[in-house]
């Protein structure tokens, strides 16, 4: 697990959560920070940035092969799925990108150079399932 990161995972029974990131190293990060927060959660990790499915969160990084992504996911997804939870994870969020996946419904607009924004918005969202689920 993921040093600094909280081992009390939710009751999460058939949680599903969708990782798009076309970057193997941060994408293999996230995944097991997800699976250690989230064990019995259902997760599909994509190379592409491709929405299709039934997802509860999406957590998606804004670069694909150089273009820019989140913006146009984060749409996507409100417009689709308006319950998902979404997080979108960049290593290069301009102030006015950030503002637009925050007005865009974003639960959290986090900086991959800084791994404790990412913990702490997982953390919520498994505190807000939790609190949901009673």
């Amino acid at each position: 697990m993921p040093r600094g990161f909280p081992s009390n995972p939710v009751n999460n029974h058939q949680f599903r959560i969708l990782l798009l990131d076309d970057d193997p190293d941060a994408r293999a990060y996230h995944e097991a920070l997800l699976r250690s927060r989230f064990p019995s959660a259902i997760l599909q990790a994509r190379l592409e940035p491709v929405v299709e499915g039934q997802w509860d969160l999406i957590v998606f990084d804004d670069d694909f092969a150089g273009q820019k992504r989140a913006c146009r996911i984060a749409i996507q997804v409100a417009h689709e799925l308006p319950q998902c939870k979404r997080v979108a994870i960049s290593g290069q969020f301009t102030e006015i990108a950030r503002k637009a996946l925050e007005s865009l419904g974003c639960d959290a607009v986090c900086d991959k150079a800084d791994p404790k924004q990412f913990q702490a918005a997982i953390e919520r969202i498994a505190s807000s399932r939790a609190a949901q689920r009673g």
